[in-house]
C-alpha cells in the first residue's frame, strides 16, 4: 500500500475461552487512536454496566 488513503478499514474480531481478548483489543484500539486513526468499537457485554474501557475511550475523539 503506498498511501494511508487507499486504507478502507479493518474489522477485528476476538472470540475464544480463556482471558486476555478484551485487553488485546482495547490495546489496539488506543494505539489506533493515539496515531489519530477513527475507531469504531462495538463490545457485547452481559447487563447494564459501564466498562473501564468505554470510560477510557470518552477521553479520545477518534474513538466511537
Amino acid at each position: 500500500m503506498k498511501s494511508r488513503e487507499r486504507c478502507l478499514g479493518l474489522i477485528l474480531v476476538s472470540t475464544g475461552e480463556g482471558k486476555g481478548k478484551t485487553s488485546r483489543l482495547f490495546g489496539m484500539v488506543f494505539s489506533a487512536a493515539g496515531w489519530g486513526l477513527k475507531v469504531y468499537v462495538t463490545q457485547f457485554i452481559k447487563g447494564q454496566r459501564k466498562t473501564g474501557e468505554q470510560q477510557a475511550a470518552t477521553r479520545f475523539a477518534n474513538i466511537e
